[in-house]
Parts: C-alpha cells; sequence; structure tokens
C-alpha cells in the first residue's frame, strides 16, 4: 500500500507544477532540445522605459526552471543526489539598464549569490543572451547542487550595479522517496551515507527505528572588511585636500546584509571637508563590495606624522528567518608631511678667476619650511676642478639660512661651464636634488713679483719732483764744506767759506791747460801732501 501512494503522490505534484507553469514559457518538464534562434519575422518589441528611483533587479523575473542531472532533464531529485539547476531571467527593461556588455558570460555589473538553506553547493554561471537595444535575457545555470531533503525553496541574490533583489521558487522535481536501506552489518555505521559539513547527527537509530530530522548550524556571520583605500599617491602634503577612496566588502558567501550606516571619525591632523561624516547604504548581497569617496583635507603638524581615522558600520542580516544587527570598525593611517620650502638662490655676479688660484662659489640658502632638511650636500660636475669633489653639511633645522660656498680652482683661462648641485632630504624622507648651471670666466694669472722688489714703492706712488738728485748734490755740498773747514783748522786761520768755496772750484776749472793750478794755495797744498 506504501509503494502505491508514493507513485500517484509524484503524479500529483507533476500536475500542480504543470497548472503553475507560465503559459509562455517552455514546458517544464519537455525533452531538453535547443531553443529556436529567433527570426526577423518576430514582432520586435520596444523595452519599457525604467520607472523612476526604482529597483532594477527587483523588475527581473524568472521565466524558466530546469532540473538536469547528468546532463538530461529530470523530475526527481532525491536527496544528496547533485544537480544542475538552468534558470532563464527576463525583463522588460533594455539590457543597457544593466549593464553594457555584449553577450557572454560573467557581463559585468551583474552577479549572483546562493542564499538558500534547503540547498548546498551550487557555483553560478551567469550569462548575458541578449543585445543591447532588446529586453534583458539572462541565462543562469547553479552547478552540482544537493538539495539537502528539508524542503524544496531555492534562493539566491540578484545584484544589477548598485541594486540587488532576492529571488525565491520552489524546486518540484525534488522528492523524498528514496530505496530501502540495506540492514548494515554494523547498526552504529550507515556506510551509505556521507556526513555534511554543514550538518550533525544522520539517523538517531530510535527505538522505532525511524530517522531523525538533521540538526541545522547557523550560517557563519557575514562581516565588513576594508579591503583598500587610497588617498591618491604614498603621502598627503600638509594643508592640501585629497580623496579618502575606500572599498568594503560583505565577507560571507551566502548571506546578504542590509541597513548599511558607515561613520569616519578624524584624529588630529585630518578633517572632513564639505561632506558628512555619516554614509548609508540600503544593502549588500554576499560577496559583493562597495566603495565610497571621501573628501578631507590634512592639517598642518609640527612634524611628519600618520594621523589616522576610523571606520565604524553598523548593519542587519537575516539568518534562519531572524533579524540581526552587528558592528564593525577599522582603523586606518593616513602619512601627512610638510611642504618642503628650502629655497636655494642661483650665484650671480661672479668675479673674474685667474687661472691655478682658487675661487669661492657661494649658494644663498633658506629653510622657511617646518620641518628640518636632512643630508645636505653639495659638489660640481663639469670642466672645473675643486678642492673636494664633494661636501656634506649635515642639517639645516627649520628657520635656519645661510651660505653654501664651494671652493673652485681653475687650471686654464677663458670660459668654463660646468654645474653646481645640492641634494638633501625633506621631512617625508624623499631625496631632492637642484642644479645651477654656472658659467665662470677665468684670467691669466698676474706675474710673480721678485722678492727684493716687494719693499719698493708702487710706480703710481712715486712724484715727478727729483728728490733724489736734490739729495745728493746737497750730501756733496757739506761734503765740500766740510773738508774746507777741516783745511782752516788746520792753518789756523778762520774759514772763509766763499773763497774757499770758489777757490776749490777754481782748482778744478777746465779753463787750465795743463790742468794744475799755479795759485799760492794750491802750492802750499803740494808741500803739505809731500
Amino acid at each position: 500500500m506504501e509503494y502505491t501512494y508514493r507513485p500517484i503522490r509524484c503524479l500529483s505534484t507533476l500536475a500542480l507544477a504543470c497548472a503553475l507553469t507560465i503559459p509562455a514559457a517552455t514546458p517544464l518538464y519537455a525533452t531538453e532540445t535547443p531553443e529556436p534562434e529567433k527570426t526577423s519575422q518576430e514582432p520586435e518589441t520596444s523595452p519599457e522605459q525604467k520607472p523612476e528611483n526604482a529597483n532594477v533587479a527587483q523588475l527581473v523575473s524568472i521565466s524558466d526552471i530546469r532540473v538536469l542531472i547528468d546532463g538530461k532533464e529530470t523530475d526527481s531529485w532525491t536527496k544528496e543526489q547533485k544537480a544542475d539547476l538552468k534558470l532563464i531571467l527576463t525583463s522588460s527593461l533594455p539590457t543597457s539598464e544593466f549593464t553594457r556588455s555584449a553577450p557572454g558570460k560573467d557581463p559585468e555589473g551583474i552577479s549572483v549569490t546562493r542564499l538558500s538553506d534547503a540547498f548546498k553547493g551550487g557555483d553560478p554561471e551567469i550569462s548575458l543572451a541578449s543585445p543591447q537595444d532588446k529586453p534583458l535575457r539572462l541565462d543562469l545555470v547553479f552547478h552540482d547542487v544537493t538539495w539537502r531533503g528539508k524542503d524544496d525553496m531555492f534562493a539566491f541574490t540578484l545584484q544589477t550595479g548598485q541594486d540587488s533583489a532576492r529571488k525565491e521558487l520552489r524546486i518540484f522535481e525534488v522528492s523524498d522517496s528514496q530505496p530501502e536501506p540495506e540492514e548494515p552489518e554494523n547498526p552504529d555505521q550507515d556506510p551509505g551515507t556521507e556526513p555534511d559539513p554543514g550538518y550533525t547527527g544522520g539517523y538517531t537509530g530510535g527505538m522505532d527505528g525511524g530517522s531523525s530530522e538533521p540538526v541545522k548550524i547557523q550560517s557563519a556571520t557575514p562581516h565588513i572588511i576594508i579591503s583598500k583605500y587610497t588617498y591618491g599617491g604614498e603621502s598627503v602634503e600638509a594643508g592640501k585636500k585629497f580623496d579618502l577612496n575606500i572599498d568594503f566588502r560583505n565577507t560571507s558567501r551566502s548571506l546578504g546584509i542590509e541597513n548599511i550606516l558607515m561613520s569616519v571619525e578624524t584624529e588630529e591632523g585630518l578633517t572632513i571637508t564639505n561632506s558628512s561624516n555619516t554614509f548609508f547604504f540600503d544593502s549588500l548581497a554576499a560577496g559583493a563590495s562597495r566603495s565610497q569617496k571621501i573628501p578631507m583635507k590634512a592639517l598642518s603638524l609640527d612634524k611628519s606624522a600618520s594621523p589616522s581615522c576610523t571606520v565604524s558600520f553598523t548593519y542587519e542580516y537575516v539568518d534562519d528567518g531572524q533579524r540581526l544587527e552587528k558592528t564593525a570598525q577599522e582603523r586606518i593611517a593616513i602619512p601627512v608631511t610638510e611642504s618642503d620650502r628650502f629655497q636655494l638662490e642661483a650665484p650671480k655676479d661672479l668675479e673674474p678667476a685667474f687661472a691655478g688660484q682658487e675661487y669661492t662659489l657661494s649658494i644663498p640658502y633658506n629653510n622657511k619650511g617646518k620641518g628640518t632638511v636632512y643630508n645636505l650636500e653639495a659638489r660640481v660636475e663639469g670642466d672645473m676642478t675643486t678642492l673636494s669633489p664633494k661636501q656634506n653639511l649635515g642639517n639645516i633645522d627649520s628657520g635656519r639660512s645661510g651660505s653654501i660656498d664651494l671652493i673652485l680652482t681653475p687650471q686654464e683661462p677663458g670660459e668654463h661651464k660646468f654645474k653646481a648641485i645640492i641634494a638633501w632630504e625633506n621631512a617625508a624622507g624623499e631625496e631632492v636634488e637642484k642644479s645651477f648651471d654656472v658659467t665662470l670666466s677665468v684670467q691669466e694669472a698676474a706675474p710673480a713679483v721678485p722678492d727684493d722688489m716687494m719693499t719698493m714703492p708702487p710706480e703710481e706712488e712715486q712724484s715727478s719732483v727729483p728728490w733724489g738728485w736734490i739729495i745728493a748734490a746737497a750730501a756733496a755740498l757739506c761734503l765740500v764744506t766740510g773738508l774746507i773747514l777741516h783745511r782752516k783748522k788746520k792753518r789756523g786761520k778762520p774759514a772763509q767759506k766763499s773763497e774757499d768755496l770758489q777757490n776749490l772750484f777754481d782748482q778744478d776749472s777746465p779753463d787750465t791747460g795743463s790742468g794744475t793750478d799755479t795759485s799760492p794755495d794750491a802750492a802750499r797744498h803740494s808741500d803739505e801732501t809731500r
């Protein structure tokens, strides 16, 4: 009697499924044949317009359902048996309202996540089967789905861009009729079953020989994590505005989340500009991601730092008919650096240099920034010889000014072109380099001055009056006067200056032919010498 009732119940189930099937849809239990391609003779239908503020995911309906086991359509799907579930999703809206992708697998902006607890497994594969200007048609296949044996409700979430909708359908092909299990040799072991990782228990071996329903374990709690965030570069310059882009994701593979509230709290050094710090999202499907742009500004600090901001999430989800609430919080750091205001002045008004002699090239600097300039160094590249190839000048604190002196030694006269290069590290640890093109005029070296002429007065300091001759004549006159006075003293006569001088000059007069003085004084002078 029991075996007669089961086929009748199956036939009743089939009849009910046929009655509920949409007349326009492909027969549910027909033999699987490829659908004929539409020809140009079919009347074209113009797609409907999208209602204002509509959730386009809710406007997609399920047009056909097929269950395939080993590639063949079936009307009997038993517990723990794997099958492929093929669906056709349609909408009166044009394809362009959902995606810009060309027909094919994995259309951009459209995804599916399975949510049902009555079935397990089932990797979704979605394909776009309609062109851009035609009503939407999606071919959806869930591969290797296993019926748990509890109920016949299958559910999944359809995500289209920013919209999502939960889809539910009944699978009438499932059947709990199974062949009578053979009595195992060991009553405590059932070799024909494999444990389900999502369930515990099995046959309890009760007194009546029946089996109990498996105990359901709740689904894993969905979490929100920040998968990526960007702020425009490796660091943010103090005093500048920037956009903080946050990407967050629902980690659950089966449960979607709803009523998502995100808030951002900033610390010292950061502030939100032209926006609230709270953002709301209606829903986020399982495994899906969303992004949010937050306009911010970095504030000036005493030194370079990495201020952080705290991102908090509050959301709800439904598990086993219960609505639950959960919170999540993450902290992200944003490095803020002070602007580099170390200023250098190009060397100018250069005086000529001399070949073979040292020359000092000065480059003034001023650190106007709030940060320290680290590892300042200077070097010269090009046609120029230096006292040292590289000069390490250390650190320059904020507010300091001075000059960088390069000692040059040109070897040849002419115009020498070279580069003066100044390099340093700013407060952010970045290497900065600045160069100046310099042209230096070099002249011939001045001739060497002998040592004995170092004490001589310069020619320009000599006067036009012949003081040397005048001094020499005066000295000679004094000498002659002394001699005359000496002679007069020996003779005991007073000196007659004027006459003696006259006689002295008369002795050397060129008028005497013999050149001998015959005067009495001369004779006396001769006798005295003898």
